[in-house]
């Protein structure tokens, strides 16, 4: 190959004589002009990059929690009376540990553990990132147990849950935390059986639950109970019957027969009082008729019985002129909590806590 087949001829410049740049120097200028060009493109990036960080939403952080559970020492399956929780602090909790923040006590579902809050911490990140978003701290409480839950209820079997809701955790987090004891200032949240136990506190202890939200929650109507009960999954059937009519001696409960004996009435009564008799415990909140907020969430994938029970409850709020606000969804309780949380129970939050 001859040396002018080797080069190749330049002449950017019509005003100069051409001239020839051989293949050896072109990749050389090449190279040098691929590294500037590459330069610029890491210096544009990091600018990006930085700008991007600077964007991005403050973050919270997510904390463990360790309480004594007195109302769950003694109790007949082994429930650990040393719970644990887990918070997420919001952005600039850090920067004042002493002012008092709102607290939202979120009441876990059946068989649902407090690492679940992990998939809310971006949300609330970016929920707290607008400006006019007040800032709360998140509790996530569980009620499971050997049996898959307690439904925070009062049991000689599995232990005084609701006890623990009411006195345990508000004290405890009070004291590890800078967080508010004052009703205007506290809520409580559940989805599912957590639903249910958020709803037993604002009918029953309104003066200390006086912001509850309730969505899909495992409630039933005493009327319709003997209908769907066997419409209801065996794991919550087999759980529930531990705690309200557990056997004497016995890790395990029974469920009523709905016969004229009087020993399943008395089982029928025991059933009733966690999940049904919503006339007595309106009575209990007409009694002391607090200031209060309740929200009410219905979703179309509710266990047969749970769906029905939670319209009924609805009527009855209307028939009795019990505010409160009414939401319906698609959905159970397991798919769609994630959603709700951010489409409902957020801006409900908001509007409803006292900052």
């Amino acid at each position: 190959m001859t040396k002018q087949a080797n080069q190749i001829r330049c002449c950017f410049d019509h005003t100069r004589a051409p001239y020839f740049v051989t293949a050896t120097h072109l990749g050389t200028l090449l190279c040098k002009l691929r590294h500037k060009w590459l330069l610029v493109f890491v210096l544009c990036f990091g600018a990006l990059h930085c700008k991007a960080d600077s964007l991005a939403p403050a973050s919270g952080k997510l904390d463990m929690l360790t309480i004594s559970a007195t109302a769950l020492v003694g109790n007949g399956v082994a429930t650990d009376a040393k719970q644990q929780l887990m918070v997420y602090l919001p952005p600039g909790y850090q920067k004042q540990p002493s002012k008092p923040y709102p607290v939202v006590y979120w009441l876990l579902d059946f068989n649902q553990g407090i690492y679940a809050i992990k998939s809310l911490k971006q949300q609330l990140d970016l929920w707290f990132a607008k400006p006019s978003h007040q800032a709360f701290v998140l509790v996530a409480v569980t009620g499971t147990n050997q049996f898959g839950g307690s439904f925070y209820l009062n049991s000689s079997l599995t232990g005084d849950w609701q006890d623990y809701l009411l006195w345990d955790v508000p004290s405890q987090v009070a004291q590890q935390l800078a967080v508010r004891n004052d009703p205007s200032g506290v809520a409580w949240v559940g989805f599912g059986m957590g639903g249910l136990a958020a709803m037993n506190l604002g009918l029953q202890y309104p003066s200390q639950a006086s912001r509850v939200a309730a969505l899909s929650p495992m409630l039933m109507q005493t009327q319709l109970m003997k209908q769907f009960l066997p419409l209801i999954p065996r794991p919550i059937l087999h759980a529930y019957s531990a705690v309200v009519t557990p056997v004497a001696g016995e890790t395990y409960g029974v469920l009523p027969q709905f016969n004229d004996s009087q020993a399943d009435l008395d089982i029928q009564q025991a059933w009733y009082a966690g999940m049904a008799n919503w006339e007595q415990k309106m009575a209990l909140f007409f009694r002391e008729y607090p200031e209060s907020d309740i929200l009410l969430g219905c979703g179309s994938g509710s266990s047969p019985g749970f769906k029905e029970g939670c319209e009924a409850l609805h009527q009855m709020f209307n028939q009795a002129y019990l505010d409160h606000q009414y939401i319906t969804y698609s959905g159970s309780p397991e798919a769609i909590w994630q959603a709700q949380f951010k489409q409902s129970v957020l801006p409900w939050l908001q509007q409803k806590l006292k900052f």
